[in-house]
């Protein structure tokens, strides 16, 4: 009523929503050529209209669930919080020795981390105190536990000494105390003796087959495990940087990796080498070169291999949960975490992997409910603004960009070091908004402290800014500088920036590379494939194949993922210019 110019109006069918039919309703209705009401090109509307309301919905339902429930959620099931404080090194060499002292205090933690009645927080948060003169009451309240556990470790050739004592933190009160000793070849035994020995003065009940897990010997061959006690350390060095902007030569990788082949050479059934080897290929596969080889295979198979020898292990299970996630096999993905779980409740990989698949497939208050534990299980530590940033990416999922940048602003402040990735996120954040100028900021701050990074982002920015020429010079010197970087979801957008300034037969070439790159990632059936259909659609949208363009969408919106914030880019994305 009273509108001059006529107006498309949709109904969202749903169950209990009464949706009326076209001849039900009243108002200038203006008949259209093809007779159905629908003008011609409507589509285009529609596939923006499409993906917004399935953002807002997904939103709205969200958020009407008790926004995401509190803040401080802690292991389901746990009645005790500890935190095992990094254990002194009275070994007279200290620098020989201070890896076996790190993985003797690994090892308790891991089997503590077992015991569904408590929260036990991650190594990643503890190691700042080491040799701090801190109150206990205060490191307990950063830490957000009841209980401390502080011990010493003195080695001395063949022998070895642990002394341990459990503190109640509020009462600045010593529970027990004890002091475990034994020849090297009885490690293992000395281990298991201590955590049992916790868990029963925590009053803790722990059934014969968690016992046994824990009274599980590795290996028989000490060589062997102190080859992989030393890769274990330097892999722990490496392993908790940014995932997406690793230093690929790190010699600290590298090294680790040697160390997992020496310990595996020496005993083929550890099966602790096979899962830390398969980390370190997993991780690599985060490496640019993943547009080159297939790591994640790789690391499926020693995966696969560690579990054959201890079926027990979590992290193997949580390695297999991602991969078949990353394949497209989710629920198999997901039934391999919550066993990995079930194993070890307190293992944060598994709770961030977990809510790094609830976020991309829609479940996002299972996805909000992990990461909270996560972050409870690792406060102030390395991994803390990788989690804040996943929670950010969980509310722009939501198609709540403000609580997005809330989380992400909160991940810088508690870094302790820049993290390029942060940055790379706010860039994309202001793209989504349309605030290119606050984009361009994001990216200088991303410039000042990893060059590498930077340059794909200046490159992309150009494309957004229509400022072509400058973003063939910027892709240019990327393909130089580091070629490895200019895999097929970028490669189409250099193709675009060469066909907006005419360039056209140069650019055909370089839509054709990111074409087949990008129908790889499909054939694999690899995670991202959901990004390539987008990537397909708009290399074609760009070309004016308007055809082939809506195949690709249509095959995008197949995938139900009209998250990642697609809502808001495909509105403002400059390869779809053709399709508005």
């Amino acid at each position: 009523k009273n509108v001059d110019e006529p107006m498309e109006v949709f109904a969202l069918a749903n169950e209990g929503f009464p949706t009326p039919k076209r001849e039900e309703m009243e108002g200038k209705l203006k008949a259209t050529a093809n007779g159905n009401g629908a003008k011609s090109g409507s589509w285009k509307r529609w596939v923006w209209a499409a993906g917004i309301a399935v953002a807002a919905l997904a939103g709205l339902f969200f958020f009407l669930k008790n926004s995401f429930g509190g803040q401080n959620a802690p292991v389901p099931g746990a009645e005790k919080t500890i935190a095992l404080l990094p254990f002194r090194n009275e070994s007279a060499d200290k620098e020989q020795t201070q890896y076996f002292c790190n993985g003797v205090m690994e090892s308790i933690l891991n089997h503590l981390s077992q015991i569904g009645e408590l929260h036990v927080i991650s190594r990643q948060s503890i190691e700042r105190y080491r040799g701090s003169d801190k109150p206990a009451a205060e490191i307990a309240g950063e830490l957000g536990v009841a209980y401390l556990l502080e011990g010493s470790i003195q080695r001395a050739g063949e022998r070895v000494k642990i002394n341990v004592q459990l503190i109640h933190a509020a009462a600045d009160r010593h529970l027990w105390a004890q002091e475990f000793a034994g020849d090297l070849n009885d490690i293992f035994a000395l281990q298991s003796a201590i955590a049992i020995a916790v868990a029963d003065a925590l009053q803790t009940t722990l059934s014969p087959e968690l016992k046994s897990r824990f009274e599980r010997v590795p290996t028989t061959n000490l060589e062997a495990w102190d080859a992989y006690q030393q890769a274990q350390a330097l892999f722990g060095r490496f392993g908790y940087k940014s995932v997406e902007y690793w230093v690929q030569d790190d010699p600290a990788y590298f090294k680790a990796l040697s160390l997992c082949d020496q310990a595996l050479a020496l005993d083929p059934g550890l099966a602790e080498a096979w899962t830390l080897k398969a980390q370190a290929w997993w991780q690599r596969n985060y490496w640019r070169e993943m547009f080159q080889k297939d790591f994640m295979d790789s690391a499926a198979v020693f995966a696969r291999q560690a579990l054959k020898l201890d079926p027990n292990s979590a992290m193997a299970h949580a390695l297999l949960g991602s991969y078949f996630y990353e394949t497209g096999q989710t629920g198999k993905g997901l039934e391999y975490l919550e066993k990995a779980l079930a194993l070890n409740p307190n293992q944060i990989e598994s709770r961030i992997i977990a809510g790094r698949i609830y976020s991309d497939i829609g479940e996002l208050e299972m996805a909000y409910q992990e990461l909270i534990i996560a972050l409870n299980l690792a406060p102030n530590s390395a991994w803390a603004p990788d989690i804040l940033s996943l929670l950010g990416l969980v509310y722009g999922n939501a198609a709540d960009l403000d609580k997005n940048e809330y989380y992400l602003n909160k991940a810088g402040t508690v870094s302790n070091e820049a993290r390029p990735a942060l940055y790379v996120n706010t860039f994309w954040l202001n793209v989504l908004r349309g605030d290119l100028d606050k984009a361009s900021r994001e990216a200088e701050k991303l410039r000042k402290i990893d060059s590498v990074a930077y340059q794909p982002v200046i490159c992309l920015f150009y494309n957004f800014r229509k400022e072509y020429e400058k973003s063939i010079a910027s892709f240019e010197h990327l393909d130089k500088t580091a070629p490895h970087v200019v895999g097929p979801d970028l490669r189409h957008r250099w193709g675009q920036a060469l066909w907006e300034t005419g360039q056209k037969e140069k650019a055909k070439v370089m839509f054709k590379q990111a074409e087949e790159g990008l129908l790889q990632y499909v054939k694999k059936g690899r995670r991202r494939q959901i990004s390539a259909y987008y990537d397909l659609a708009g290399l074609h949208a760009c070309q004016g194949n308007i055809d082939q363009a809506l195949h690709y969408l249509r095959k995008f919106d197949e995938q139900g993922k009209w998250l990642f914030g697609i809502p808001y880019l495909i509105q403002v994305d400059p390869l779809f210019d053709n399709l508005r």
